[in-house]
């Protein structure tokens, strides 16, 4: 049972070091800059104090409709006020 949690821990510990390294050499300010239509949502659901709007505007004439799941953007609206850029 030990041996199965050691292993389950280092998986673990492995999988979060692959997947947070990268982060140690990207400019911190470019997702935020550069994050498009996804930061313009979560932007968008702050601007309406997160209730989600019906169309996020300036990507088409009229404005596109919001289509996606919306909970990663509440999250993201969230850490976006949280923590202003």
């Amino acid at each position: 049972m030990r041996n199965n949690t050691v292993v389950t821990a280092a998986i673990l510990l492995l999988g979060s070091i692959i997947r947070l390294l990268p982060l140690a050499y990207v400019d911190s300010r470019l997702p935020y800059r550069m994050g498009g239509l996804y930061v313009e949502f979560a932007q968008q659901i702050a601007a309406h104090h997160f209730s989600l709007p019906a169309r996020i505007p300036y990507y088409t004439e009229g404005g596109i409709p919001f289509a996606y799941p919306p909970l990663p953007f509440y999250v993201q609206a969230a850490i976006l006020q949280t923590f202003p850029s």
